[in-house]
């Protein structure tokens, strides 16, 4: 089966994208924006809708940091169509009723045995194990190819090397 490679590319690119380097990109306000230049932000996720998550439920309320992280991850879900997402927060799943942006409970996982029904999941990490995870000045630390990727990779690399052979 052959390989794309531009598809490889694009499925690598989290890994082998250097690190530092920014794309500057002017950007016009929003007022003097035109639609392309709105939708085109809105589906790379620049645009917020700043509403507020209910977080009343819990009994002991979210880092200001999480309900605004929250509310980016409810306004790409709500983009995406999604109904209701749990969301993992510092080790604490969440369920996040997306048209309302209010939160319906804290899962107890060691007690719930009850099924939900969730469009999507996301986990928030605070920012001492965001930094665990940071790349470094040499680049991101997980270097492990995933196995389907280094499959086709190979697939590709033995696919090219016959087809010199043949030619040959």
């Amino acid at each position: 089966m052959p390989v794309d490679s531009q598809i490889l590319l694009k499925r690598l690119e989290p890994v082998v994208r250097p690190t530092g380097v920014v794309r500057t990109v002017p950007v016009r306000p929003m007022e003097q924006a035109d639609f392309d230049e709105l939708l085109a932000r809105a589906g790379r996720g620049e645009l917020a809708s700043g509403r507020r998550i209910d977080d009343s439920v819990l009994v002991e309320p979210l880092d200001p940091e999480f309900t605004e992280r929250m509310g980016r991850v409810a306004d790409a879900a709500e983009a995406a169509g999604f109904e209701r997402v749990l969301v993992v927060v510092d080790e604490r799943p969440l369920l996040l009723d997306i048209s309302d942006r209010k939160l319906e409970r804290e899962l107890n996982v060691a007690e719930d045995e009850q099924l939900h029904r969730v469009d999507a999941a996301v986990r928030l990490i605070g920012e001492e194990e965001r930094q665990q995870h940071a790349p470094g000045p040499e680049g991101p630390r997980n270097t492990q190819v995933p196995p389907v990727i280094a499959e086709a990779i190979l697939n590709r690399t033995e696919t090219s090397q016959g087809d010199r052979d043949e030619a040959a």
